[in-house]
């Protein structure tokens, strides 16, 4: 039994009334291979870095890996350091969650804002759909920090109904990033898929000049559907495990596990933007269409 997340609206420290679903062995396991391979995701990426410009673009994917292993690291060596009660852990979780937002919206957000720049075709067809996305981005960045001040406020309150009332809002406000960054991938990356593969079926209708564009088109596609992948790989499991906090309370403690789950998936955006930025260096010599085919390049 642990007093973790333990915001039960009765609870009054008792741990008779607490569920067994704590293996402080196996969140330490956790914690130790989330540590791991944070540093390991973090070499490789710095690895990949060659410009300043890459650098001013991806800095809060370093700060957010330097909070998850230091969070992680923390944990395994002081395994009794829970959230909400221990300051440190506490601090770098809750900072660690703004970060996550901008990391997980920044790699798919810059990617829809880059090729709908880059061709006005995609611009035309989209305009709600990019506002909708500007505005989400907005609304999703102040989520993250209204989210990051709900965990900082667990720590100077001791009375139990207000500690419950401060995290069902942190876990609303997480699972309503979540949910609307399903809703992103449904409503805006999706719809960059099926446009341009309409698109680039007319092409034998398409006048001679506009070749060129069909093979840039064409090669967007493989970033696109890694994105909406990805999205919906992170972001759906970490819906589903929030969703039941709101009906049965005795599931608030297994967000002693869902924390650890919500950083892993962060890995695994970042494990897209390493592959993606992998993939450039590999084309980078590559020719475009007219000496290379498409399906030379590492997709």
């Amino acid at each position: 039994r642990s007093v973790e997340f333990a915001f039960y609206k009765e609870f009054e420290g008792e741990e008779d009334v607490l569920w067994c679903n704590t293996n402080i062995k196996l969140l330490r396991n956790i914690y130790m291979i989330l540590g791991v391979t944070t540093i390991f995701t973090v070499v490789v990426y710095y690895s990949l870095i060659n410009s300043a410009k890459a650098w001013k673009r991806l800095w809060p994917l370093f700060v957010e890996g330097f909070l998850i292993m230091l969070s992680s690291f923390y944990r395994v060596k002081n395994p009794k350091a829970v959230f909400g009660e221990d300051e440190v852990f506490t601090s770098l979780v809750s900072l660690s969650m703004i970060f996550a937002h901008i990391v997980g919206q920044g790699y798919y957000v810059d990617l829809v804002f880059y090729i709908t720049k880059k061709y006005p075709i995609l611009e035309t067809a989209s305009k709600t759909r990019i506002r909708h996305l500007g505005r989400s981005y907005a609304f999703l960045m102040v989520d993250g920090l209204v989210v990051t001040i709900l965990g900082f406020s667990l720590l100077p309150v001791s009375e139990q109904d207000i500690r419950r009332k401060i995290f069902l809002s942190f876990a609303f406000l997480e699972g309503l990033h979540f949910a609307i960054t399903i809703f992103n991938a449904v409503y805006i990356v999706d719809f960059y898929i099926s446009f341009i593969r309409r698109f680039i079926s007319t092409e034998e209708s398409l006048p001679a000049h506009d070749e060129d564009l069909i093979v840039a088109l064409r090669r967007q596609l493989p970033k696109l559907e890694d994105a909406k992948v990805c999205l919906l790989a992170c972001n759906i499991p970490c819906l589903i495990a929030v969703v039941p906090t709101f009906f049965w309370e005795y599931t608030l403690t297994l967000w002693k596990y869902y924390i650890p789950l919500f950083h892993f998936c962060w890995i695994l955006s970042a494990s897209y933007s390493i592959s993606s930025n992998a993939k450039y260096l590999l084309n980078r010599n590559k020719k475009f269409a007219r000496l290379v085919s498409y399906d030379d390049l590492v997709r």
